[in-house]
């Protein structure tokens, strides 16, 4: 199920990052988080 869903939320991820790159309006902080989502990471932090 979790699967599933990590796959649906690319499509809008990946729409938001080509909007941000054309636009010039960059996503800040949470540039890492979007693009976890299009590679269909499960956000956890590294702890360093």
């Amino acid at each position: 199920m979790m699967r599933v869903f990590r796959e649906i939320l690319k499509i809008p991820a990946t729409t938001l990052w080509n909007l941000s790159e054309w636009s010039g309006i960059g996503l800040g902080r949470f540039a890492p988080f979007v693009f976890g989502l299009m590679l269909g990471s499960k956000a956890r932090k590294v702890k360093s």
